[in-house]
């Protein structure tokens, strides 16, 4: 009887095994398909494998500046995956790894938005940051003071 109980027991143990589940291209945790490419919501990271991403804001400190370059350095582990423009901002960025450089401008001469520009990360945020940034006023002078962060 006790052999019988173990036997049922270890096939009870075995059937509910999920040791190695199929892992399908595209798929969160799993490989990109081809051409680095991931289910919707997930972006390729830098193992080739499929993660969310984070996003995070522009902060401008300089309530003048009406346009601004960017230049993000990214370390090991960290990629930005995209650079997006909201309405009040146009804008446009390219990656080179391990960096990415945008600029963006306020159409009018109106602040920039505070959440105009937003920076997609596929994994530590904390791995990308500012390398150097340059700003202008209305009058396309440079803004000494100004900086920016992402946040």
């Amino acid at each position: 009887m006790n052999r019988f109980f173990l036997l049922l027991c270890l096939s009870t143990v075995v059937a509910a095994c999920t040791c190695n589940p199929p892992c399908t291209p595209g798929a969160k945790d799993c490989a990109c398909k081809e051409a680095s490419v991931c289910n919707d919501g997930l972006v390729c990271g830098s193992m080739n494998t499929c993660v969310s991403a984070t996003t995070v804001g522009v902060q401008v400190s300089d309530a003048n500046a009406r346009g601004c370059e960017v230049l993000l350095a990214e370390a090991a582990g960290s990629t930005v995956t995209d650079v997006s423009f909201a309405k009040g901002v146009q804008g446009a960025y390219v990656r080179e790894a391990p960096k990415v450089a945008f600029s963006f401008v306020a159409p009018a001469d109106a602040r920039l938005p505070s959440e105009g520009v937003s920076v997609s990360i596929a994994g530590a945020a904390t791995g990308v940051t500012v390398a150097k940034a340059t700003c202008v006023d209305s009058a396309g002078q440079k803004l000494a003071g100004a900086t920016v962060t992402i946040r």
